[in-house]
């Protein structure tokens, strides 16, 4: 029937664009290709909230989060990209610890990465440790210890009476914080405060695979 052969059509054009045929056990995607994944027919495992810009509340975060702690696939495809002007880091950012602690990478597919889940004796487990905790007005800089290492930043905003009252009747603004290297500005970028309270990587700054790589082997 012709719906068939569209769906045939459709599934031709998505294999063609890169293989998958290195996978061979379960996969997740942080990176919204569900649909070649599917096309692919490979054992997709996905998290509960399937598409990183979606999971946006404390409740929706944590489940996804809970996901990779306990019954993680065994392949990850990642790309570290995001909408609406936010850092990369945000999409699945409270996942990544887990991820980087117990992933490797292994592969490129097309110019996504692809991530293997290590044996047990390989898990590197990573104790955090405080560097910074403090209340902030808005328009105040924070200076981010950066010989810290990785900075994983968890920020939590407190609307006044005013702002309260204000969001009741109308729709609040966007949030944007801007990052300065060296005191100059570096980047801008849109925050969002479910994200945030969960917390993800704020630095390094990773814009893209590479930088994820070069992340990935300092962590």
């Amino acid at each position: 029937c012709k719906w068939k052969q569209s769906f045939d059509f459709a599934t031709k054009n998505l294999l063609q664009e890169f293989s998958m045929d290195s996978i061979n056990k379960s996969v997740d995607s942080i990176d919204s290709i569900q649909s070649y994944l599917i096309a692919s027919k490979l054992d997709y495992k996905p998290r509960p909230v399937i598409q990183e810009y979606s999971s946006f509340t404390s409740y929706l975060i944590k489940k996804n989060v809970q996901f990779y702690r306990s019954t993680p696939p065994d392949y990850i495809i990642f790309n570290p990209t995001a909408i609406d002007s936010r850092p990369p880091s945000m999409a699945e950012g409270a996942s990544w610890p887990t991820i980087l602690e117990q992933y490797r990478i292994i592969d490129y597919i097309g110019d996504r990465l692809l991530l293997i889940k290590k044996r047990e004796g390989e898990v590197n487990a990573v104790t955090p440790s405080i560097v910074l905790e403090k209340t902030f007005q808005f328009g105040e800089k924070v200076r981010i210890p950066t010989d810290a290492g990785f900075i994983f930043a968890k920020m939590r905003f407190k609307k006044t009476f005013f702002g309260r009252f204000v969001s009741r009747i109308y729709k609040t603004e966007e949030l944007y914080m801007d990052l300065y290297i060296q005191e100059k500005l570096s980047k801008s970028y849109r925050i969002i405060p479910g994200i945030t309270r969960e917390g993800y990587f704020i630095f390094p700054i990773i814009d893209d695979v590479n930088f994820f790589i070069k992340a990935f082997y300092n962590y």
